[in-house]
């Protein structure tokens, strides 16, 4: 076996455009880390799925729950060993592929029982629904994970549940994390996707908004109050940061949209970022270093970006092809085991999530 090697992306800014943000991505770069968006579009740029980092298993288990209730609603599940059968066939998929692109990472179970029962529950409470309102399915036209294109406002994006009625359109969004802010709000990022969604329904005439709303993974839904005076507003934000990242992109100027914070522990490119916050005095720390030297085939002694000389046990599990080939080159370490996590450790292991990358 072989790590993966990233190409450098310092060879791939000249490709990189950015034309449209999807309503999350713009309210990510609103209050968090531009610097990972861009960093995203560099990688996708190789067009190699192995060159990412794998999604959070919450968000693996969002897609299932959003897939659920899409099949739900079309009536192709319609009993519990329905969504019991399906939720497994998901699961597996999603698993199987983190087994084909991740081959250092040895934990692939994603299984999440307690939000399956609970998108169990909310699952046949739509099928229930259907079934009793077939009657009226003529009046109403809903899609499940409707691709809305807005090119030319500088939006796309996928809406979970689209319903357009007689009366003007239903926009649904499925959030299996947390709704409410800590004021008892919903948080601003909702809203403000929820509105975006509703700027791209108008702009391409599919109707006039009648309501916006968030399904939470209880099955509680959450209605958020259209104000269409903000439209405006909206679009201007969204074409000043589309302006904005092609600019940072233009001049290299990728300290403007660098935010290192809390959440550097989770990104989705902190395995490429050099400027992200290590996080060393956790049990699981993502490190970047150069291998000075292959102590044996199980014991890397590495040199880190922050002058710090480490050791890495553990590497016997992945059956390296000559380790030695190693020497002298910069490894990504994304979830390896703190011996101390007290204090910053001279000492660490390999874990079950590790994935390690060559830079």
């Amino acid at each position: 076996m072989k790590f993966v090697k990233i190409p450098d992306i310092k060879n791939t800014w000249d490709n990189v455009v950015i034309k449209t943000l999807s309503p999350s991505s713009f309210s990510w770069i609103d209050t968090g880390c531009s610097y990972q968006l861009l960093l995203q579009k560099a990688l996708d740029s190789f067009n190699d799925r192995r060159y990412l980092l794998p999604t959070s298993k919450s968000t693996l288990i969002g897609t299932i729950i959003h897939k659920i209730y899409e099949l739900s609603s079309k009536k192709e599940l319609c009993s519990i060993k329905d969504l019991s059968s399906k939720w497994e066939e998901l699961v597996k998929a999603q698993e199987d592929k983190l087994r084909h692109y991740y081959p250092t990472l040895q934990n692939v179970d994603i299984n999440d029982y307690d939000k399956r029962n609970k998108c169990f529950r909310y699952a046949l409470s739509i099928i229930n629904s259907s079934s009793h309102n077939g009657g009226n399915s003529e009046k109403k036209k809903t899609y499940s994970e409707y691709w809305i294109d807005c090119t030319d406002i500088g939006l796309r994006g996928v809406i979970d549940k689209l319903r357009l009625n007689p009366d003007g359109i239903d926009i649904i969004d499925y959030k299996s994390g947390v709704v409410i802010d800590e004021t008892d709000n919903i948080k601003k990022e909702y809203v403000t996707q929820l509105h975006l969604y509703a700027i791209m329904c108008e702009h391409l005439k599919l109707g006039s908004i009648k309501s916006l709303s968030l399904v939470d993974i209880d099955g509680n839904r959450h209605f958020v109050k259209y104000d269409k005076g903000l439209n405006a507003s909206y679009l201007i934000q969204v074409q000043q940061a589309i302006r904005k990242l092609n600019q940072i992109i233009e001049k290299r100027e990728f300290n403007n949209g660098l935010k290192p914070c809390e959440s550097c522990s989770l990104c989705s490119v902190r395995h490429i970022c050099e400027q992200r916050d290590m996080g060393q005095n956790t049990i699981f720390t993502d490190i970047i270093g150069v291998v000075k030297k292959v102590i044996s085939p199980n014991l890397f002694e590495l040199a880190t970006t922050t002058g710090d000389t480490i050791t890495l046990s553990g590497l016997e599990e992945f059956h390296l092809d000559m380790p030695e080939q190693y020497v002298d080159k910069k490894l990504s370490l994304i979830n390896i085991l703190n011996s101390n996590m007290a204090q910053p450790s001279s000492s660490y292991k390999i874990s079950n999530n590790t994935i390690i990358y060559e830079l």
